[in-house]
């Protein structure tokens, strides 16, 4: 519960308006994770007993304490957000606490506790009944110096996803031109029972122009288009619009 369903109710509009309000309006619409966390309720000793939080850690130790509880008489829906592989990399490749490491085992413990998570779903009974997506935010290439990677960190994002009743031997591997304007698409054939290779129309091999809004950490309210003809780490590929948006 919040400590104020008007405070709550205005973050929740901003984040809306966010994607739909004209754009003229969109500056007004900022929010941050700060603010919702603001609204959580304090314990008497000054916690929020653990409402929401993002923590890797925490995620992993209620995973082990409680394991992936699903009601099998009914239809379930998760949503869960980590901090994954993000900075600041102090996770090592089982998910223990590696002060000082580095982007490579930050990723392989977000992989890892994956795995866990999905070896969890298997032992709760329900993994053949039940479609699986994990996929990041935005992509790092690390390629440039510190300036050019702080822009152009973002292309290829992981994108990974089960169908109900599918199985492989082993990984399969896609190169199909796809984007994030697919995903409505794509959620919604996974709950038709759709098998991953029928929930994009866009198949490996298919040429595709895709748009690209290349902005800084540092400058983020100042973004330029790009249209990008090949695969989505190929720098060489994206070619310039000329449009550009700016607060």
């Amino acid at each position: 519960r919040p400590n104020s369903y008007l405070e709550l109710a205005k973050e929740e509009l901003k984040l809306v308006g966010f994607r739909y309000a004209p754009y003229d309006l969109k500056r007004y619409c900022e929010t941050r994770e700060i603010y919702f966390d603001a609204l959580q309720v304090s314990e008497p000793d000054g916690t929020t007993a653990g409402i929401f939080t993002e923590d890797n850690m925490a995620f992993k130790e209620a995973l082990l304490e409680n394991g992936v509880v699903m009601d099998q008489e009914q239809k379930n829906f998760k949503f869960i957000h980590l901090e994954g592989a993000h900075a600041p990399f102090i996770y090592g490749g089982d998910m223990e606490y590696v002060p000082g490491g580095d982007y490579r085992q930050n990723m392989e413990a977000s992989i890892a506790l994956t795995a866990k998570y999905i070896d969890a779903i298997k032992e709760s009974g329900t993994y053949d009944n039940t479609a699986i997506i994990v996929m990041a935010d935005h992509g790092y290439n690390g390629q440039g110096d510190e300036t050019d990677r702080d822009v152009w960190m973002r292309p290829a994002p992981m994108f990974l996803v089960k169908g109900m009743r599918e199985q492989h031997d082993t990984m399969q591997i896609s190169e199909a031109p796809v984007s994030y304007v697919d995903l409505w698409d794509a959620y919604m054939r996974l709950m038709d029972g759709k098998q991953s290779d029928a929930i994009f129309d866009w198949k490996e091999g298919d040429t595709r122009e895709r748009r690209y809004l290349r902005y800084s950490f540092s400058e983020t309210d100042h973004l330029v288009e790009y249209i990008q003809k090949g695969h989505a780490q190929d720098l060489d590929g994206m070619e310039l619009t000329g449009r550009e948006f700016n607060r």
